[in-house]
């Protein structure tokens, strides 16, 4: 079952107009999920416009039956696979500014405990939640969240750029989640791939081209040292902290790559998006492309992830489509039922500047997303 709520204008609203940026798929983050009920639930998030913070938190009726006869959302799917939207039964937005040029990436790590903000010129805001420990062990393991809030979180700022470029252009940042206080960054404008651990500079890499994103590659051989992953146009290059160049390089197709992710229940391959408007996936171990699903957007993708449950793929582009689709296409026999795709395609009211995904412990997996127009959306897929 799949359940569709919305919230339009939200951000507008409450804060003015929505910048889109240059690339708008990577711009948002969920930071917090409490369930109060079988479904009714509260989704806090943070995206970022321009150099503007905001925090929103969204709260879901008990039944998605409830309809609201005067809200309109524009195209929710053209398909008609997935039900109106329903609206939020309560919303709220916050916003700061940060002392930053626009805001290029949002990473948050896997226990939503930390977000971190990148700008154009590579500048990392870090913003951590307050946490409290259950025992006299002060392990993080052992340690939650109760707090997200971003005017009452804890704030720091590094990375700060040794000169500065007019033409700035694209950035990316993202979590060692084996090290929870190594973060990695990537810029367009200096062309480099940086490293930190406890706020301090840790390697730098020189990149041949201008960098787009990146991710850690856990599935190594090598056991705990994860590997950096980047994409500079077309290719994928390769990078180990204990060495002082690259260690591979791959170049995938003549289109510029915009989004990696590795999937949770397959984690031998890594799924790549770009300008081709399809998902390849890359073996880690014979570094070649074992499947590719095409035509996934329209116009260029952005922004793809991977669902931990079920062996889908979640994709968007720089318009206003979602597309949903199995990024291994095994052979089906006659006798054997085909997999049931929670949606096709679903359409925002105006181009995303964020899309994310999150899973709720052993529940539903959530996909959040925010557009130009202020509008906040969210996609819970029950199993």
């Amino acid at each position: 079952m799949t359940s569709v709520y919305a919230s339009q204008g939200l951000v507008a609203q409450s804060q003015g107009m929505v910048s889109g940026g240059r690339f708008n798929a990577c711009r948002v983050g969920i930071v917090g999920i409490q369930q109060s009920s079988d479904s009714c639930r509260t989704i806090s998030m943070v995206a970022a416009s321009n150099n503007k913070l905001f925090s929103l938190k969204l709260d879901t009726p008990q039944s998605s039956s409830e309809q609201c006869k005067d809200m309109a959302v524009d195209k929710p799917s053209r398909t008609g696979e997935l039900p109106p939207p329903t609206p939020f039964t309560s919303c709220s937005c916050d916003a700061i500014s940060l002392p930053a040029e626009e805001i290029a990436c949002v990473a948050t790590d896997q226990e939503r405990n930390r977000v971190a903000f990148v700008d154009q010129l590579g500048r990392v805001h870090m913003m951590q939640s307050t946490l409290q420990t259950d025992s006299a062990d002060s392990a993080p393991k052992r340690r939650k969240a109760v707090g997200t809030d971003p005017l009452t979180a804890k704030w720091a700022t590094f990375g700060e750029p040794q000169s500065y470029i007019a033409d700035v252009g694209w950035a990316a940042v993202c979590f060692n989640e084996r090290n929870i206080d190594t973060v990695c960054t990537s810029t367009e404008a200096f062309k480099n791939i940086t490293v930190y651990q406890n706020e301090q500079l840790l390697h730098t890499f020189n990149v041949m081209r201008s960098p787009s994103c990146l991710t850690y590659l856990y599935n190594v051989a090598n056991g705990a040292t994860p590997l950096i992953v980047a994409a500079d146009g077309p290719t994928l290059s390769i990078y180990d902290v204990r060495q002082p160049k690259q260690v591979k390089r791959m170049q995938i197709g003549t289109a510029n790559i915009y989004s990696i992710a590795e999937p949770a229940l397959h984690p031998n391959l890594l799924g790549i998006a770009g300008g081709s408007r399809s998902v390849q996936m890359v073996d880690t171990k014979k570094w070649c492309v074992r499947h590719s699903w095409t035509n996934v957007t329209k116009y260029e993708c952005t922004y793809v992830t991977f669902s931990a449950k079920k062996p889908l793929c979640f994709a968007g582009g720089i318009d206003t489509e979602l597309s949903c689709g199995q990024y291994i296409k095994e052979k089906k026999k006659d006798d054997q039922p085909k997999d049931q795709l929670p949606f096709g395609k679903f359409y925002g009211d105006s181009n995303w500047i964020g899309i994310t995904r999150a899973t709720q412990s052993d529940h539903d997996e959530i996909l959040c997303g925010v557009t130009n127009k202020g509008s906040a959306y969210a996609v819970v897929m029950q199993p």
